[in-house]
């Protein structure tokens, strides 16, 4: 083996045993669990599953909100108030590309890298962004993929500053102090090129070969070339390209010179571009709709080609309201609205209607864990959960099987067979645990409620909400309790219409 394959070897090996150790791998870890399990779902996605990966995270889930309804995004002019809401009316990619800037620009922690990861990140988001911008202009079925592909590109980058300091600065020195350039100082430092590393390491993480076989563009495999598709490499490349360019300019003349040649690029239909003017609007986009104020080498050259435009781009931090402590009765109501509109069509989808519901208690009460179980004729008729929401969700969606007729004892049969609602205020009681499911005791909740959904004298289904705005007060707020009482009966609508009842 070559020294230089050895090298190579063991900066893969370094690299793969810190980005399997819980948390090690920050944001861009959940990046990487958002692309793998979003990209490739189609149309027959199941929006329950997409919309809980984004929720598994409350700051997240309301950031993704504030964006997804924007006038620049959300076209139609109403109020979205789930995730799942956003993929149905925007679709899955934006969503994907939204979440996953808002997870490398805002949720960074402090590290003692932190200056040289934002600045990957930066890169990584911002090259996404003018990438979707050129692929508009190139009209590619899906510019938000052009996104995806460009922005991992950056990997390497990442995985650079995050795991391999002491490399990262060797290679620094090379490029001032002897003149070479980031390609050769990473060859001779890491055995290997930064896309390269970035490539490796994306299919080690798995992540699906739609983004792994861009990841070098400059170097596709024969194993990568029959999923390969022509324009989006060349976007990928050229946005590769002229972010390397801006990186390494020495001045704004020299960043203007680069970019105006590489707009010049013919490739694939792509031409007529003005480079310099796309990094222009990625700044305003950055400033306009993520709650950062950036820095960074990267960041300072983009800001200085701003100003040599006289636009003088001097975006802040956007405001992110504070969270309130009580239900959000807006939330409701606008979740009721959208499942009354769902329900008025030709066809009701009764996952995704259910799926809304939850997400819409979930979110308006800022719950723990949200369940929504309905009569399952494949369990024989048991009241089963068709969609959770929180940290819990996969074990209560798998467990949450509720027989009233045999569960007589417990506190889930009482609510179905009196029809009655229960509210328990301290589930830590030996009165009440000794009532409690095995499956909801062992989540140890504080608070929570039973909300039983009733057709006639019958239970259909049931609602089961925990979490911290349930306490002390029992039972929510009045005008609360009315949302909550018209989504039981568009339920029962609902599970009648479909014939689940």
């Amino acid at each position: 083996m070559s020294e230089s394959n050895e090298r190579a070897y063991s900066t893969l090996e370094q690299v793969k045993n810190e980005v399997i150790r819980p948390g090690h791998l920050f944001s861009m870890g959940q990046c990487v669990e958002i692309v793998k399990n979003l990209s490739g779902s189609g149309a027959t996605a199941d929006i329950h599953e997409i919309a809980g990966i984004i929720l598994k995270d409350i700051s997240l889930t309301t950031r993704v909100l504030q964006i997804a309804n924007s006038i620049e995004y959300n076209r139609s002019g109403k109020r979205i108030v789930t995730v799942s809401q956003a993929i149905m009316v925007l679709g899955l990619a934006p969503i994907r590309s939204i979440a996953y800037s808002i997870l490398l620009l805002e949720q960074l922690p402090n590290h003692a890298q932190a200056e040289h990861i934002r600045n990957a990140c930066l890169m990584s988001v911002m090259g996404g962004s003018l990438a979707r911008m050129i692929a508009e202009k190139a009209k590619l079925d899906d510019p938000e993929q052009g996104f995806i592909t460009a922005a991992f590109t950056q990997l390497g980058k990442i995985l650079l500053a995050t795991f391999l300091p002491a490399e990262q600065r060797d290679m620094i020195r090379m490029v001032r102090e002897e003149g070479k350039t980031e390609e050769e100082a990473s060859k001779l430092v890491l055995g290997l090129r930064m896309e390269q590393l970035g490539k490796q390491i994306g299919e080690f993480l798995n992540l699906p070969t739609t983004v792994t076989s861009y990841m070098d563009p400059f170097n596709v495999s024969d194993r990568d070339l029959p999923q390969i598709d022509r324009k989006l490499l060349q976007v990928t490349m050229l946005t590769h390209r002229a972010c390397r360019a801006v990186a390494s300019a020495k001045s704004v003349a020299e960043m203007e010179e680069a970019l105006r040649s590489l707009s010049q690029f013919k490739e694939s239909g792509i031409n007529g571009l003005d480079l310099a003017r796309g990094f222009r609007n990625v700044v305003q986009e950055i400033g306009k709709f993520y709650a950062v104020r950036p820095s960074g080498e990267f960041w300072s050259k983009a800001m200085l080609l701003c100003q040599s435009d006289g636009r003088g781009v001097t975006p802040g931090p956007v405001p992110v309201p504070a969270a309130s402590r009580t239900p959000d009765l807006q939330v409701f109501q606008d979740g009721v609205l959208m499942v009354t509109e769902m329900m008025s069509g030709d066809e009701i989808n009764l996952n995704q209607l259910l799926s809304v519901i939850a997400e819409t208690i979930y979110l308006g009460f800022k719950a723990r864990n949200v369940v929504v179980a309905v009569k399952d004729p494949g369990q024989g008729g048991a009241i089963a959960a068709q969609a959770a929401y929180g940290l819990h969700a996969v074990q209560l969606r798998e467990s949450f099987v509720v027989r009233p007729e045999l569960d007589v004892a417990l506190l889930t049969g009482m609510a179905l067979l009196n029809g009655k609602d229960i509210a328990i205020d301290n589930a830590h009681e030996t009165h009440i645990l000794e009532h409690l499911p095995t499956w909801i005791a062992t989540t140890e909740p504080t608070a929570f409620l039973l909300l039983p959904i009733m057709q006639g004298e019958q239970p259909v289904g049931l609602l089961y909400i925990d979490g911290p705005l349930l306490d002390a007060s029992s039972k929510a707020p009045p005008e609360v309790q009315r949302e909550l009482k018209i989504i039981r009966k568009e339920i029962v609508l609902a599970l009648r219409l479909t014939g689940h009842s």
